[in-house]
């Protein structure tokens, strides 16, 4: 079903494949959305945003926006972590998402939220291709290169 790839490099942040057939939407400096053109299609967005503080004791995990603490995470190399979540959207009933979100350490006193957001009719999510859409895309989302260096790059390569 997924048998041609292509490979997205978001801002320096993180690299991953999604089918070479999909749609590619960027908004510059805010998030890209892939998606494949056919009816019931979920939309996979990506979001990046760096995190610092001048604090002579650092950043450690426990610095998370309140409404991700607490959460369980999953550990990965080089202390990057993984929360995973499905939810009903808060914009519209009928819609669930389900998100990635990784915390990736910058040093001492800085670190990077990555944000995959897989969007879908909620009605539709058992259906052959949209369960076939999601697996592939948890599988390539946990093993997407995740950047250590800081800063991004506001041109992000397709």
């Amino acid at each position: 079903m997924f048998a041609s790839m292509k490979t997205i490099n978001y801002r320096r942040a993180v690299t991953f494949s999604i089918p070479a057939n999909w749609a590619v939407e960027d908004e510059p400096g805010r998030q890209a959305s892939f998606y494949e053109r056919r009816p019931g299609s979920g939309t996979l967005k990506v979001n990046a945003y760096g995190f610092e503080r001048n604090d002579p004791e650092g950043i450690d995990g426990d610095d998370l926006p309140p409404a991700l603490e607490g959460q369980p995470w999953e550990d990965f190399p080089a202390g990057v972590r993984l929360f995973t979540e499905s939810r009903p959207s808060p914009r519209r009933a009928d819609l669930l998402e389900r998100r990635w979100l990784y915390q990736v350490p910058l040093g001492k006193n800085a670190y990077r939220l990555i944000v995959f957001t897989y969007t879908i009719v909620g009605s539709m999510k058992d259906e052959p291709a949209n369960a076939a859409e999601y697996a592939m895309l948890d599988k390539m989302i946990r093993q997407a290169h995740i950047s250590l260096e800081p800063g991004f790059n506001e041109l992000d390569q397709f």
